[in-house]
């Protein structure tokens, strides 16, 4: 069961790691920001 919740956990932390970058991918899209036609 302690596995479970691991993997769980790291399941959640790459969700929000995703949910944070498009949100800040958005915000330099609505502040014109050069960075945002940067390619990595």
């Amino acid at each position: 069961m302690n596995m479970y919740f691991a993997m769980k956990h790291l399941h959640l932390v790459a969700i929000a790691l995703s949910v944070l970058l498009f949100v800040v991918r958005y915000i330099l899209m609505m502040a014109n920001s050069p960075l945002n036609d940067k390619s990595f």
